[in-house]
Protein backbone atom coordinates (compact mmCIF):
# COMPACT_ATOMS: atom_id res chain seq x y z
CA UNK A 1 0.00 0.00 0.00
CA UNK A 2 2.65 2.46 1.05
CA UNK A 3 0.12 4.99 2.93
CA UNK A 4 1.81 6.85 4.99
CA UNK A 5 -1.54 7.18 7.45
CA UNK A 6 -1.57 3.56 8.18
CA UNK A 7 1.28 3.33 10.26
CA UNK A 8 -0.48 6.40 12.21
CA UNK A 9 -3.53 4.06 12.48
CA UNK A 10 -1.70 1.74 14.01
CA UNK A 11 0.09 3.08 16.21
CA UNK A 12 -3.24 4.92 17.40
CA UNK A 13 -4.95 1.47 17.42
CA UNK A 14 -1.79 0.17 19.66
CA UNK A 15 -2.73 3.00 22.49
CA UNK A 16 -6.20 2.40 22.53
CA UNK A 17 -5.72 -1.02 23.26
CA UNK A 18 -3.33 -0.35 25.60
CA UNK A 19 -5.44 2.40 27.45
CA UNK A 20 -8.62 0.30 27.24
CA UNK A 21 -6.18 -2.73 28.80
CA UNK A 22 -5.36 0.01 31.49
CA UNK A 23 -9.11 0.76 32.29
CA UNK A 24 -10.03 -2.90 32.69
CA UNK A 25 -7.08 -3.00 35.08
CA UNK A 26 -8.24 0.12 37.09
CA UNK A 27 -12.16 -0.95 36.77
CA UNK A 28 -11.37 -4.53 38.27
CA UNK A 29 -8.87 -3.29 41.39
Amino acid sequence: MGDPSVEVTEESRDASQISKAKAMEAISE
